[in-house]
């Protein structure tokens, strides 16, 4: 392999496809890497790193597995940067997704995952401060498009605004406590104090069929408060986004929802209509007035 070096100050740029090959270098995302050396700038061959990768492998093994073929070495400090390299490396990766900057979850389409717009997320969350005016507790199911851009607008958002993530996709844990594993699949498991606790409930049905809806029917009710007069339906507002197709199972299942004039949108132009409906009439995300209609019909 051929390496080329650039150098700005103490920085160097190591060029080199052999990267791809080493142990502790797999599943990056780019072809280069920036190592800060001290006060000095030293060149990484792809010979170095083979010798590595050798003489890490070597370290590991026991007084029973010697052998008589000679193990080549490498320097002292060269072994010391590239050490400090993976220690760095595995920091970043552990990192990357929870700074707002650089957080880059691609959609996993196994999983029925398709990410909303910049305007839809951030309309959301206008909506979400709007009707609790920034107080209680927020539970963003199977939306984690709306949950990341409550994280990238924590800056702004008042201190009594609490949000946690149920998600089935566990590249999400990286947000530590904000993150819920949730399957639709047992809609009402979760740890206790997640029970019933919720002011405010932003859910999108990880799948287009009744089967699900059913099942997410139960999770609302599971999470949302309850009144002190259990004979009373919850007052929770909730959101739920899906496709058209879902309307009219959710008349029958969810007869107390209005279907919103706010038509959500996808960053890769979902072709599926989709449309979104909450159990309480929005300023913000507006009444389809024709779809009421036929509704009362």
């Amino acid at each position: 392999a051929v390496v080329s070096t650039q150098s700005t100050g103490h920085f160097i740029i190591i060029y080199s496809p052999i990267l791809f090959h080493i142990p502790f270098i797999i599943n990056t995302h780019s072809n280069y890497y920036h190592y800060f050396a001290f006060n000095s700038i030293i060149i990484i061959s792809p010979f170095d790193l083979q010798i590595f990768d050798k003489q890490m492998s070597h370290t590991h093994t026991t007084d029973n597995d010697s052998s008589d073929d000679e193990v080549p070495t490498l320097s002292q400090d060269t072994l010391s940067i590239l050490q400090n390299f993976l220690s760095e490396k595995e920091s970043k990766v552990n990192a990357q997704y929870i700074n707002e900057d650089t957080a880059a979850f691609d959609e996993d389409w196994q999983l029925s995952q398709f990410w909303y717009d910049d305007k839809t997320a951030n309309t959301l969350v206008d909506e979400i401060l709007q009707v609790t005016n920034g107080v209680g507790q927020i539970a963003c199911v199977s939306t984690p498009s709306v949950f990341r851009a409550l994280i990238k607008r924590k800056s702004t958002l008042p201190d009594t605004l609490h949000y946690f993530l149920f998600e089935y996709d566990r590249r999400f844990e990286v947000y530590g406590d904000k993150f819920v594993f949730y399957d639709y699949n047992e809609p009402t498991t979760f740890p206790a104090d997640f029970l019933h606790r919720f002011d405010m409930i932003v859910i999108d049905p990880p799948f287009l069929s009744l089967e699900c809806l059913l099942k997410v029917s139960l999770t609302i009710n599971t999470l949302s408060k309850v009144p002190p007069n259990s004979k009373l339906e919850s007052s929770t507002p909730v959101i739920l986004l899906t496709g058209r197709v879902q309307e009219p199972h959710i008349r029958k299942l969810l007869p107390t929802f209005h279907v919103c004039a706010f038509e959500p949108g996808h960053q890769n132009r979902l072709t599926n209509p989709f449309f979104c409906c909450s159990n309480y009439k929005s300023r913000l995300l507006g009444i389809d007035e024709a779809a009421e209609a036929e509704a009362n019909k």
